[in-house]
């Protein structure tokens, strides 16, 4: 359906265990006027067979495979080039879709002219489709903003909370995303190009946050986040993505919002310590620590008990690069780290 106002875009790469139920996801949706292109990228599973049998029953459906295999940059860029209609969204090929979430995001576009990307919250789910918990987002978004962001509103809360914008919820104004945005910046911000993104995108029109959770998100051990984030002693993605901002912005953010930044510098230090501290490497996690703890850190941590928490673990941790460091230690640090 070439002229759908509503263009979906599934990037995929050996799916077949998920993409089956995010495919029926998206077929169950209450909104009509939208069409779904899979963009596979050589999958060499039984991927394209799956995709294959949504595009024999439904006209909606289309496979698009490219010509050879590439990055996952490469297979994003390539749906922000095939995107079209008046909305466009790359949804992930191992997420569950609820039925009326095109529909709710096209109600948010067509009521205000203004907003140009629409997110919404979601549950999070295992590699069994079990619910595990829902993907945090601020109160102050909805109190407070009502759900619409502007750009400057959009990167303090990024700097006060971390991304909280749900990747595979996002629906765009395909003109924004073809003509703003363009290419999927991955090269430069890896697994945080989806933040760098949305800040781009409301550059030049608002974003809004609906408040529902219209997207069962799935947290799976194969994922190349989780494995990305598992023992990372590098600066963070994410960290290089409010860096740059940041950096351009420095001029109109407020005391608040440097405060911020500096304590995401801080808490992005004690989790590669503590990766450090777990892998054996002592005298990496301590000079680490010792390079960002401050009076000024101390002090400015004090603001909630969220900053807090990260001041204790980098006093714990620093113990830690002292002490023996037995199996218990090493289960503590991990449930630390990882929540596990």
């Amino acid at each position: 359906m070439p002229n759908s106002k509503v263009c979906i875009c599934v990037p995929t790469y050996n799916t077949e265990k998920t993409l089956a139920r995010t495919l029926d996801s998206l077929a169950r949706q209450t909104y009509a006027d939208f069409e779904v292109l899979i963009v596979d990228n050589c999958s060499t599973d039984n991927t394209r067979d799956v995709a294959q049998q949504f595009v024999d029953r439904d006209t909606r459906f289309a496979l698009v495979i490219a010509d050879e295999h590439g990055s996952a940059e490469d297979n994003f860029n390539r749906c922000i080039q095939l995107a079209r209609g008046k909305y466009s969204a790359i949804f992930h090929s191992d997420d569950i879709y609820h039925p009326e979430m095109i529909a709710a995001q096209v109600e948010v576009f067509e009521s205000d002219p203004a907003i140009g990307v629409v997110f919404t919250q979601a549950n999070e789910i295992d590699e069994n489709d079990n619910l595990i918990g829902k993907r945090f987002c601020p109160t102050v978004v909805h109190k407070k903003h009502a759900g619409k962001l502007n750009f400057s509103e959009a990167l303090s809360l990024v700097l006060g909370y971390g991304n909280i914008f749900i990747c595979p919820s996002a629906m765009m104004r395909t003109t924004i995303l073809k003509d703003t945005i363009t290419t999927w910046r991955g090269k430069e911000f890896k697994s945080s190009a989806d933040l760098d993104t949305w800040l781009r995108a409301m550059q030049v029109a608002d974003g809004y946050i609906i408040d529902r959770a219209l997207i069962n998100y799935r947290v799976s051990s194969v994922s190349f986040s989780y494995h990305y984030n598992f023992l990372r002693t590098e600066t963070a993605d994410y960290v290089k993505v409010i860096q740059a901002y940041v950096d351009t912005y420095r001029q109109s953010l407020s005391d608040r919002d440097l405060i911020n930044f500096r304590l995401e510098l801080f808490k992005d230090i004690v989790n590669q310590a503590i990766s450090h501290l777990i892998l054996g490497e002592r005298e990496q996690a301590r000079r680490k620590l010792l390079s960002e703890l401050s009076a000024k850190v101390v002090r400015h941590s004090m603001i909630n008990s969220r900053r807090l928490k990260f001041l204790l673990f980098a006093i714990v941790s620093l113990l830690l690069t002292i002490l023996p460091l037995g199996g218990r230690s090493i289960n503590i640090l991990r449930k630390i780290r990882f929540g596990r």
